[in-house]
């Protein structure tokens, strides 16, 4: 099982998305750690590990003109949405619902009561397997 995120910066308010097995360490590693500040997930998907994937590799290809890239390479854009474009945590956000709706893809979306995910909890998803209902929503 894998997780789809959003995140949009604490330190810079850029917006963002990924995939990661594991929620903390990617939090750790990938956000704060690097940035030197608290960064949370701000929304949540969890699925089947093929489904994730088709679902990141969807929103790359809708937001591909609009995704950071410093080395001026096709293949280097980051999964970052240039803030120039003025897209919104919403619009990202509506943009996965309606993939995961429309297609249909077997994901779920984490319930708001569980969001945002940060590290003051970094274990709050460890009975989702055992728990699915009380974490798990399906969407539409």
């Amino acid at each position: 099982m894998k997780w789809f995120y959003v995140i949009k910066t604490s330190h810079n308010d850029t917006l963002g998305f990924g995939i990661t097995i594991h929620l903390s360490k990617r939090l750790v590693d990938g956000y704060c750690n690097p940035s030197a500040a608290k960064q949370q997930f701000s929304k949540l998907y969890y699925g089947e590990n093929l489904h994730i994937n088709q679902l990141e590799k969807y929103i790359k290809q809708v937001y591909s003109s609009k995704r950071l890239n410093f080395t001026n390479t096709r293949t280097r854009k980051l999964e970052w949405i240039d803030p120039k474009y003025d897209i919104s945590i919403e619009d990202l956000i509506d943009t996965v619902e309606d993939r995961i709706s429309g297609y249909p893809l077997p994901i779920k979306r984490i319930r708001d009561k569980f969001l945002p995910y940060t590290l003051d909890n970094p274990d709050i998803f460890k009975t989702i397997n055992e728990n699915p209902d009380l974490f798990l929503e399906q969407l539409g």
